[in-house]
């Protein structure tokens, strides 16, 4: 929450367009209702521009629609034309999902999305036309921390994604298996500077910074679970 006030008891703070009131004594919040004596028009809803909230844009495999994330909601739209579709949790509870990186996977049916419907941060598998519900990947949120980027491998059936997160760790996730793991923790604060996916889907290319100057590319084989990087060492771009 935002705008945080307190009287030594309580704590008022703004979350998600509301006024919430937090008793630590009880450990329980609830909505506050607040009634506003101002003009009809004051009051009407305000539409906002999502282009300087984007978060995240990821292209169709055949290109023609994106996997958009803006204010901590996700979206499928036409590259040329067509609607925009939002994505919404089907049961939102007492507080709002948050979700970023939405990703298509390579059969272009369905996207993944981090979300913290559960509370913490998780992968979730959403179906384009929303013919069933999503499916959670479960994953640790200790070993996924918050994911920074995601990147889909072109592998129809045997999907995966590569993550990296903000403790400067390389997953990947594998799809089917629910199984995620860890590459590589990078050793310098530069972290990892892009993936890239065979087109078999095997095996995983990454730049990752040794210093704030240098960097070099390695290879992850997603089946034998070996690494090994090119034989030069060049400065980082």
């Amino acid at each position: 929450g935002r705008t945080r006030a307190t009287d030594g008891q309580t704590i008022v703070f703004h979350a998600g367009g509301s006024l919430s009131q937090y008793e630590p004594a009880t450990a329980q919040t609830r909505e506050l209702t607040v009634q506003l004596c101002s003009v009809v028009p004051g009051r009407g809803p305000r539409t906002v521009s999502a282009m300087d909230y984007i978060t995240s844009i990821g292209l169709h495999p055949q290109g023609g629609a994106l996997a958009v994330t803006a204010r901590g909601q996700f979206f499928t739209m036409g590259v040329w034309g067509g609607p925009v579709l939002r994505f919404a949790p089907p049961d939102a509870g007492p507080r709002a999902t948050r979700y970023s990186s939405a990703t298509y996977l390579a059969d272009g049916e369905r996207l993944a999305v981090v979300s913290d419907a559960s509370g913490e941060p998780d992968i979730e598998i959403h179906f384009e036309d929303a013919s069933s519900p999503p499916l959670s990947m479960g994953c640790d949120p200790g070993l996924l921390g918050s994911p920074v980027e995601m990147d889909a491998s072109p592998d129809d059936r045997h999907p995966k994604l590569a993550i990296t997160n903000h403790a400067h760790c390389l997953l990947v996730l594998d799809v089917k298996k629910k199984r995620l793991s860890l590459v590589e923790v990078a050793p310098s604060a530069e972290g990892f500077g892009g993936t890239a996916w065979s087109p078999c889907g095997r095996w995983l290319a990454y730049s990752i910074a040794t210093s704030a100057q240098t960097s070099v590319i390695k290879v992850f084989d997603t089946y034998s679970l070996e690494k090994r990087k090119a034989p030069k060492k060049g400065r980082a771009e």
